[in-house]
């Protein structure tokens, strides 16, 4: 997992699995995050191979702290295994995932 850091903007980049076990670590990189009120929470999971419903339940607590924070959250990119799952699931209706943003950090130009 990495995190880069932008004025106004957090985004978190998910690599190999995202279940039960490595939710911790999610909320870790989270915490260290200085997210809040005005900031921006984007999330790539482009890089995830696994993922099941520890993975959901930890999406859906990031997007919970994210809207008490007063951030916005947002998912940027999106393997396609993940993507079948937003869509069998309904994370797609809950969550708005879209293909990158202009003042991204590690992502300038807005390319997904």
């Amino acid at each position: 997992m990495e995190t880069a850091e932008g004025q106004g903007e957090v985004l978190l980049t998910l690599e190999g699995d995202l279940d039960y076990e490595t939710a911790a670590l999610l909320h870790s990189a989270l915490e260290a995050t200085a997210y809040g009120p005005g900031r921006r929470l984007a999330l790539d999971l482009s890089g995830l191979v696994f993922f099941d419903s520890g993975g959901i339940n930890a999406l859906l607590a990031v997007r919970r702290s994210a809207l008490d924070a007063g951030a916005e959250l947002t998912i940027l990119r999106m393997s396609s295994m993940v993507e079948r799952i937003f869509g069998m699931t309904g994370l797609d209706e809950i969550f708005a995932p879209h293909d990158g943003g202009p003042s991204v950090p590690g992502n300038p130009e807005g390319k997904g």
